[in-house]
C-alpha cells in the first residue's frame, strides 16, 4: 500500500513539475489552423498587425506567416512533415522552458542579493536594485504569457492575444 502510494505521489508530483514548466503551451490559445493562411493574415491585418506570409520559403517548409504589433506577435509555419515538425516543436519548448528558468534564478539572485547587502546599499543603491527586480519580474510574465503549440504539422509560436486575434 505504502510502494502505490509513493508512486502515486511521485507521480503528481511529476506532473506539477511538467505543468509549471509548460507555460501555456498545453492549455493555451491555439490558432485555427484548419483556416486558410489568407484568412488568418486577414484576421491579423484588421487588427492592425504586420502580416507578412510567404508559400514554400524552404525545402521542409510549406507556408509561413509572421505577425507583429508593438506588443504582441504570431509566427505559424506548416510542415511538409510531420516529424519535422514535432522536431521544431520540441525545439521552441526547450527555448521557452530555459528562458523561464533563467529569469526566475535571475530574479531569486537578485532577491537574495538585496536580502544580503540590505544593510550595506544606500538608499539610491537600493532603490536601483528594487527597480531591476521588477523590471525582471515584468519580462519573466512577458516570457509566460508566450504560447507554442503544435497540431500536425503545424507549430505556432505567439502570445495570447495574438493567437486570439488569429481567429477572426
Amino acid at each position: 500500500m505504502k510502494k502505490i502510494l509513493a508512486v502515486v505521489l511521485a507521480a503528481v508530483m511529476l506532473m506539477s513539475v511538467m505543468l509549471t514548466l509548460t507555460s501555456c503551451s498545453l492549455f493555451g490559445p491555439k490558432p485555427d489552423v484548419k483556416m486558410s493562411m489568407k484568412k488568418i493574415a486577414k484576421a491579423l491585418e484588421d487588427e492592425d498587425y504586420l502580416v507578412s506570409t510567404e508559400k514554400e520559403p524552404d525545402v521542409m517548409i510549406k507556408q509561413y506567416l509572421s505577425a507583429y504589433t508593438e506588443d504582441d506577435s504570431l509566427q505559424i509555419i506548416w510542415f511538409e512533415d510531420t516529424a519535422m515538425a514535432k522536431l521544431y516543436y520540441k525545439e521552441l519548448k526547450m527555448d521557452l522552458d530555459h528562458k523561464i528558468e533563467s529569469a526566475k534564478l535571475e530574479i531569486k539572485a537578485g532577491e537574495k542579493y538585496l536580502d544580503l547587502y540590505d544593510g550595506d546599499l544606500d538608499d539610491d543603491d537600493a532603490e536601483e536594485r528594487e527597480e531591476e527586480l521588477e523590471e525582471m519580474e515584468e519580462e519573466l510574465e512577458e516570457i509566460k504569457n508566450i504560447c507554442i503549440g503544435r497540431k500536425g504539422n503545424v507549430v505556432w509560436k505567439g502570445t495570447k492575444n495574438a493567437i486570439e486575434d488569429s481567429k477572426g
